[in-house]
């Protein structure tokens, strides 16, 4: 169950609008006590995609947010806004139409194939599209969904507006060490450029990166680091010159091992992780301190979120409830994050921090 509701005060001029995944009979019974709150009753409910939850919840909270209607206490009680029932309405059904509107599916039921510019082009999602015809992503989603245009259509925009976009640099002109130079091209071509940097590497250091042109010039290209050091599923301990160089050599040579995609290795490589647990080789340590977590969920708990290997999952055995992580676990009873959090890392169970909110909140 994924719903987000609006609660409404008896005066009329003030609502909630929050999420829940148990039930907004209990949300609103758990909101009152712990609050001390008075006169606010369940005006609407909605039922929406358990995916979608937050970001629908966030972008009502915005738009009410930018309308001035936020309202702060000192009880702690959030998500309050000074408005009537009518206008919190309004805000949850333009997020949950603008959510459903940018979350609209980029892998099509079939397999995109188009003809544009004279080149014929295969894909499975716009992403991969994208990627094969060398244009942004999200310029191609803004043609192709916010503005509804066909996928064929969005992608010789896409094209148009890229190749508009490097004529505009193109004809730039620009100043170097007091002379003037009619392009990029010419000044990468000058014999300013002591470096030999190439015409690409220029225009993205001093169009994108803000850099001045004298700058740009003299930059010295770092060679990036990314040795891998390895302990293969054999036991051996292999050095790699790269991230995709120790991939490639996994994934040859250690077939029946299941690897996570290049992306995510390097994202969890970015974030820290041990080498072996980013590549697939090694458990994520919430899943070797929690190996029966199967077992419970078979035994009746219920999950709450998604399981991640970034992740700490929060388990409840007396209320038999698993949150994927503390995020989720302070989402759905209201507490506050950084408080729970500190809790948590002095030593506190999750039902000690359950017992201490009823008594006082936290």
């Amino acid at each position: 169950m994924s719903l987000i509701y609006i609660f409404k005060h008896n005066t009329g001029e003030m609502t909630k609008v929050g999420k829940t995944t148990i039930s907004a009979e209990l949300r609103l019974k758990k909101y009152i006590e712990d609050h001390s709150l008075e006169g606010f009753s369940i005006s609407k409910q909605y039922a929406v995609d358990p995916s979608l939850l937050n970001k629908i919840e966030s972008r009502a909270h915005k738009l009410l947010a930018d309308r001035g209607k936020r309202f702060q206490t000192t009880s702690g009680a959030r998500e309050l806004f000074l408005c009537g029932v009518e206008e919190a309405i309004n805000a949850v059904e333009q997020a949950i139409k603008d959510t459903n509107k940018l979350d609209k599916p980029f892998c099509p039921k079939s397999p995109i194939e188009v003809i544009v510019f004279g080149v014929t082009y295969k894909a499975k999602t716009l992403s991969d599209l994208a990627r094969q015809a060398n244009v942004s992503p999200s310029t191609l989603r803004y043609h192709n969904i916010t503005k509804g245009h066909e996928i064929a259509k969005a992608l010789s925009l896409s094209l148009e507006g890229k190749k508009e976009e490097k004529e505009r640099i193109e004809k730039r002109k620009l100043t170097a060490f007091r002379m003037d130079f009619e392009s990029v091209s010419a000044l990468a071509k000058s014999d300013l450029n002591k470096l030999k940097i190439d015409k690409k590497t220029l225009q993205k250091r001093i169009y994108k990166l803000g850099m001045t042109p004298e700058l740009a010039l003299k930059t010295v290209i770092k060679p990036r680091k990314n040795k891998q050091k390895l302990t293969l599923p054999d036991g051996k301990t292999m050095t790699f010159d790269s991230i995709k160089e120790g991939y490639n050599h996994l994934k040859e040579n250690f077939a029946g091992h299941k690897l996570n995609a290049l992306s995510t290795v390097r994202e969890y490589l970015s974030r820290g992780m041990e080498p072996e647990v980013a590549y697939g080789l090694k458990k994520p340590n919430w899943q070797s301190r929690n190996s029966n977590l199967e077992e419970l969920l078979d035994n009746g708990y219920v999950l709450t979120g998604e399981l991640k290997p970034s992740c700490k999952p929060i388990i409840i055995h007396r209320d038999k409830e698993i949150f994927s992580s503390i995020k989720e676990f302070c989402n759905a009873r209201d507490f506050d994050y950084s408080n729970v959090s500190k809790l948590l890392k002095t030593g506190k169970t999750a039902e000690q921090i359950i017992d201490k909110r009823q008594k006082k909140d936290i």
